[in-house]
């Protein structure tokens, strides 16, 4: 399954359906808590071939709403790499379950900026070291505490590739204790999340060429920086790594083929993810072809 923008909801947790939802919360705190201490700021690790997986939280009083920012972190042994949500040529997007959780209403996951590799088998994009998605959990409830079971599969590469699953379990509560070093940690990664498009760093235009290849502007901040464009469009459509063509006054013009759009969709109309990498700094758009 793979995860389109920063902004998208993720599985919806199943209803609960007991009349008795605070009775419920009490025995299911009861239960889990035998796997997941109410007290603890972050999970057990979770290990797999090459990398190793688990849930950190800040800790302290939630939002008014009782909403939660916590962060999945995959940790990975050197020389390995994951993926990003459009895996590139050769990877595997993660996919992610919490539909064994209890007393989630919304749960939201953003994506530091990526970074593109070079495979034998073509161009990846994703993370190398570690990485921390940022998560959002809403509750159904704030006043009960939400009780997070989080499977992931993901994809993990050295000299093979290889899958990898995990399953973090955290109690999500008022009186979560406050982590100092985790609280860190997640606003590093939360930093690297693409922010919204500016004055001076943005896609400012983007044009069809008949159905041969996109011709897309943008505004650099910093044009002695790298630079990168990750362009996401419907699940069914595949697209290289964009070509820079031209540049001149910090507008960096970059085309991208359009091999991998099936030949019975329509341009018009649909609307793709735009994700601008240069230097430290990355922006997020949707854009709409004409």
């Amino acid at each position: 399954m793979m995860m389109r923008e920063r902004t998208t909801e993720m599985d919806r947790a199943k209803t609960l359906s007991m009349k008795t939802p605070a009775l419920f919360a009490v025995l299911a705190v009861v239960s889990f808590s035998m796997s997941a201490p109410a007290s603890a700021a972050s999970s057990s690790w979770s290990d797999a071939m090459g990398a190793r997986m688990r849930v950190i939280a800040p800790g302290g009083p939630p939002a008014a709403d009782g909403s939660q920012t916590i962060g999945l972190e995959i940790e990975l042994e050197p020389g390995w790499k994951t993926y990003w949500r459009s895996p590139g040529d050769s990877g595997v997007p993660p996919y992610f379950d919490h539909s064994a959780s209890a007393n989630i209403a919304d749960l939201q996951i953003d994506w530091p900026a990526p970074h593109r590799f070079d495979d034998s088998g073509g161009m990846s994009v994703g993370y190398k070291s570690s990485v921390v998605l940022p998560i959002t959990i809403k509750p159904q409830s704030a006043a009960l505490p939400v009780l997070l079971t989080l499977s992931v599969d993901y994809g993990v590469c050295k000299e093979i590739c290889v899958p990898a699953s995990g399953t973090a379990k955290l109690v999500l509560g008022r009186n979560l204790a406050a982590d100092a070093e985790a609280s860190a940690t997640l606003a590093r990664y939360q930093e690297k999340v693409p922010a919204d498009a500016g004055p001076d760093l943005a896609v400012t235009a983007v044009a069809a060429k008949e159905r041969q290849s996109l011709t897309i502007e943008t505004r650099l901040a910093d044009v002695s920086a790298d630079s990168d464009l990750f362009v996401e469009g419907p699940e069914s459509w595949y697209f290289p790594a964009p070509k820079k063509t031209a540049e001149k006054d910090g507008t960096v013009t970059w085309t991208l083929p359009l091999d991998g759009v099936p030949q019975d969709a329509s341009l018009s109309g649909t609307e793709l993810t735009l994700t601008l990498v240069n230097g430290q700094r990355a922006v997020e758009q949707k854009w709409r072809l004409d």
